[in-house]
């Protein structure tokens, strides 16, 4: 006998993602009643080419890790969380501070402060953060969650602190 899982397995694991209310309409490639067009390795996956699923939400971009502003997340369900029922056993803060003149703005929306603010966001999501001096100042770099001095992508899969520093 072989081990892992067999067809079988991967279409039981397809109706259930159905039951729950995956694939949601707003998905890039949602296609023919909440399946997925793009790749046929994909577990949602309906098209004109054979169907041999290994992978949940090839790409990340339709229903898993996606984090696509107001469309389902299956990473960040309540069906993944311990705190099943419980709305807020999913939404973990984010925490900022900002030192000097400039201020910090979060892609998708959320948080924009030049000196303290904080914001919950969905378990799992994915943050990109920027810093923006003020007239005359350079942003001279990040601690915290973030480090250096180049660009600040957050994952909230926990809560988070991040601090920006400016000069000028």
């Amino acid at each position: 006998s072989r081990s892992g899982l067999q067809i079988m397995d991967f279409a039981m694991l397809h109706e259930l993602m159905h039951t729950m209310g995956y694939v949601p309409s707003c998905a890039p490639n949602h296609t023919r009643d909440g399946h997925v067009s793009d790749s046929p390795r994909d577990l949602m996956y309906a098209g004109n080419h054979p169907w041999r699923p290994a992978v949940l939400d090839v790409g990340s971009d339709d229903y898993f890790h996606a984090h696509i502003l107001g469309c389902s997340e299956f990473a960040v369900s309540r069906y993944l969380d311990r705190g099943f029922g419980d709305g807020a056993a999913t939404k973990v803060k984010l925490s900022v501070s900002v030192r000097g003149p400039g201020r910090v703005v979060s892609a998708p929306r959320g948080i924009s402060c030049a000196r303290r603010c904080s914001a919950s966001f969905e378990r799992g999501m994915r943050l990109t953060l920027r810093a923006m001096p003020a007239k005359g100042a350079r942003f001279t770099g990040w601690s915290g969650a973030c480090r250096g001095a180049k660009g600040c992508r957050v994952t909230l899969d926990r809560a988070r602190s991040v601090r920006a520093r400016f000069s000028g």
